[in-house]
């Protein structure tokens, strides 16, 4: 009878097993099915299209790259392989994060059996692993976070084996576990140090220091080989924003703790959360084995290392993402599981059957609806993505449908993205990558706009498309060649993405550089040195400044600029507020005592009142909104009048025309700074031809009224055609102007092509003088300014 007692009893406990087994299979099988079902439904966004883009390459080309984006080359070696044998369509792309997923969820059930000893709590750590927003969002990502937490459960995995019975060959196994960890991602680093941590603190003998020693050596020597090809650059982690002092250390690490806490739990019910927490301290309490000691220091030092490092000692918060330290995730559940274990065991020990039977359907009931909860939420997740916006594919689609041969499209950061749908959709438009590294100068953009001239007439459309363009343009270059030249079309914000429109001429000129203006100094230390304008086209209405600034002290954190607009009430009709400057390169981290130039534009209300109207910047803190004042030219002032312009400079009613004209400065210190015309450089007999002119005032200059600007159309030979006199400023406006300390004005002057005159070239020249004495004020050795010529010609 006995023998017959326990061969049932083994034949219900190997049911059992297998029914435990079966459920884990069941559970890795739903996961799979329902990662499979919104695998595609997103499109490709940057990091995913940067490992497709990498895949393609040479093995040096890939490997150099991939250096230079500050990864560990083992995911690209695998994508390397990958794409050659699955192909790179989204799902191909996408499949080996979601199996190892897979593979890092059933490891981790696998774990929790070795760490508690008891298998069907191993199904818990299964699910709970799953049920995380960012563990789901993360299995169905061409990126190498999920690999990264396989390789680190499956290091510690041999580190347990190898401690259960040391021998060489398991060490070599474990030593090759953490090669992979470490050139899977560089935040493997952390659990590395843990692990060679815990094996001397369990081992305190030369022994164990032997076998630590020889396994950092050979890791050590794999990374070397790696940074011979460049594999660690510098700026591998964004510098610190402030010192970091003890406070501000563990406050950005609380931020950064509570951030991952988010991406995993963010969702969970009130009652959920707390179940979870409640069963995570439950697994710290004693009896604790030695197994689980190890599991608890691990799993500690695994989190805790990378934030106190990254963003805590390293002063900034942007170090750091959750999806850096998924590997955390399944410990913790792996964690949470043997919570619920304990709480079970000690409910069962302890308690009547009555109290017992009633406090495991508590448990129950509170962990089934947690977990329905949170595979609620998951769900809706799931269903969410079907309503998925695809915005770099929608980008390229409409691009499809607009573009025309000739048309040029240009990617800002060069999202790879646009490149994968790209080669899907082919656009007739031209497709180029913009820059990869933040760009400072006013010459970096004409090398991605001056391309050939070939298949463009006149005009062409250019498009920027711009994904986090703050970081490669903080300064707002691209915009502001576009601008000087043409005008903007078209403007839209898509998911993150931006895509603007712009007509312009085949050949662009560069834009003309700030003109230098008295400096006006604020008290933080921030200078602003010089200034230019670009008139508003009727299409946008967009009133572009080129400034220039410079820093000449050390600043703390951000600065943002003002610019508003008025008319002579006061009334404010339009502004814009922006960083400066953008991205990571504020102005806390320019040169000290060096120009820099940044791009910005105001758009203008559709129509404007006949009035005069003023330009004024200042500068305020981001965080406290307060203005900062002036010091200097007129201490106390929170804005600064920058220019004054008649209504009709900024209504024009054709496109502007840029003449390449350098500042011209007169004798009294007047300087002209910039001209427009239009229609453009050719015309008809009886057409009227329009100049718009910048003007600079400076102090001491002395702007003695009345003050008289002529633009005239000479021949050839010197003989006046047309003309247009006007002083810049009426005497009514100039009292206010001069007041205001105001460095720019703007005038309009126009003239009639005259109907009898003869086809040919035609000389336009400017100038100024007194009146009424009409004596020229000269400029140089010459009384007049040439500013290029206008072709007449015929027509119907």
């Amino acid at each position: 009878m006995g023998r017959i007692f326990f061969r049932r009893r083994r034949r219900r406990t190997m049911i059992r097993k297998e029914h435990i087994h079966m459920l884990a299979l069941i559970l890795l099988w739903m996961a799979s099915g329902l990662t499979m079902l919104t695998i595609t439904r997103r499109a490709l966004w940057f990091d995913e299209s940067w490992t497709w883009h990498v895949a393609w390459m040479s093995l040096g080309e890939g490997l150099q790259a991939t250096a230079r984006d500050r990864h560990p080359p083992l995911h690209t070696l695998l994508y390397h392989l990958w794409v050659r044998v699955a192909g790179d369509s989204e799902l191909s792309l996408r499949w080996p994060s979601m199996a190892f997923g897979l593979l890092a969820m059933a490891t981790a059930g696998q774990l929790h059996r070795r760490v508690w000893g008891t298998s069907w709590a191993g199904n818990l750590a299964i699910a709970l692993t799953f049920l995380s927003p960012l563990w789901l969002e993360q299995m169905r990502q061409a990126r190498m976070y999920t690999q990264l937490a396989f390789c680190v459960l499956i290091s510690w995995w041999l580190m347990e084996c190898f401690l259960e019975r040391p021998a060489l060959s398991r060490w070599f196994v474990w030593t090759l576990a953490g090669v992979a960890l470490l050139f899977t991602h560089y935040y493997g680093v952390f659990p590395l140090a843990v692990e060679s941590a815990l094996l001397l603190a369990m081992r305190p003998n030369w022994r164990s220091l032997g076998w630590t020693a020889g396994r950092l050596a050979i890791i050590g020597l794999g990374m070397a080989m790696w940074m011979s090809i460049g594999g660690i650059r510098p700026g591998l982690f964004l510098p610190e924003t402030s010192p970091p002092g003890l406070s501000r250390i563990l406050s950005i690490t609380v931020l950064a703790l509570q951030s991952w806490v988010d991406a995993h739990w963010g969702k969970w019910s009130f009652m959920g959360f707390t179940m979870l927490v409640v069963s995570f301290l439950t697994s710290l309490l004693p009896p604790i084995r030695p197994v689980q000691r190890r599991w608890l220091l691990f799993t500690a030092g695994a989190i805790a290392l990378p934030l106190l490092i990254m963003t805590g000692a390293r002063g900034n918060l942007l170090n750091f993402a959750p999806r850096h330290i998924l590997y955390a995730h399944p410990l913790v559940s792996i964690g949470i599981a043997g919570g619920l274990v304990q709480l079970h065991q000690w409910v069962a020990q302890r308690a009547s059957e009555r109290i017992r039977a009633a406090a495991l359907l508590a448990i129950w009931m509170t962990g089934s609806a947690a977990a329905g909860g949170a595979f609620h939420n998951a769900l809706a997740l799931l269903q969410s993505e079907a309503r998925a916006v695809r915005p770099e594919e929608e980008i390229v689609r409409d691009l499809r449908k607009r573009s025309a041969p000739g048309d040029l499209v240009l990617s800002i950061r060069a999202h790879w993205g646009i490149r994968y749908y790209w080669r899907r959709w082919q656009p007739l438009a031209e497709l180029l990558e913009g820059p990869q590294a933040p760009i400072f100068s006013l010459t970096d953009p004409e090398r991605y706009l001056r391309i050939s001239l070939r298949s463009c007439p006149a005009f062409r459309r250019v498009w920027i498309v711009g994904w986090q363009e703050e970081f490669v343009d903080p300064m707002g270059l691209f915009p502001m060649w576009l601008l000087w030249n043409g005008f903007e079309e078209s403007s839209q914000d898509i998911h993150g993405l931006s895509v603007r429109g712009y007509l312009v001429p085949c050949a662009l000129e560069p834009p003309s550089a700030p003109w230098r203006i008295s400096p006006v100094i604020f008290q933080n230390g921030v200078n602003l040195l010089g200034a230019q304008f670009r008139p508003p086209h009727p299409s946008d209405r967009l009133l572009g400044m080129a400034l220039t600034w410079s820093r000449e002290r050390p600043i703390q954190g951000p600065v943002k600029v003002f610019i508003h607009v008025h008319r002579a009430t006061g009334e404010l009709i339009a502004q814009e507020d922006f960083f400066l400057a953008r991205g990571f390169t504020d102005i806390a981290r320019w040169p000290q005592g060096q120009p820099m130039t940044v791009f910005a534009a105001v758009r203008l209300p559709e129509r404007l009142k006949p009035d005069i109207y003023s330009v004024r910047i200042g500068l305020y803190d981001p965080e406290t909104l307060m203005r900062i004042s002036i010091q200097q030219p007129i201490p106390g002032l929170d804005a600064w009048l920058l220019a004054t312009f008649p209504m009709e400079a900024l209504t024009p009613m054709r496109p502007w025309k840029p003449l390449p004209v350098r500042a011209a400065v007169w004798q009294d210190g007047i300087t002209l700074n910039a001209v427009w015309i239009q229609p453009d450089q050719t015309a008809c007999p009886g057409e009227t031809v329009e100049a718009l002119t910048l003007w600079g005032y400076h102090e001491g200059s002395g702007w003695v009224a009345p003050y008289v600007a002529f633009v005239h159309l000479w021949d050839r030979a010197g003989r006046l055609i047309a003309q247009e006199d006007h002083p810049i400023l009426e005497p009514s406006d100039l009292t206010a102007y001069r007041s205001g300390g105001g460095t720019t004005v703007i005038s309009r002057f126009r003239f009639v092509i005259p109907h009898d005159i003869s086809p040919g070239s035609y000389r336009l020249v400017i100038g100024r003088y007194h009146w009424p004495s009409l004596r020229r004020i000269p400029i140089g050795v010459e009384d007049h300014v040439e500013l290029g010529s206008i072709e007449v010609r015929r027509c119907p």
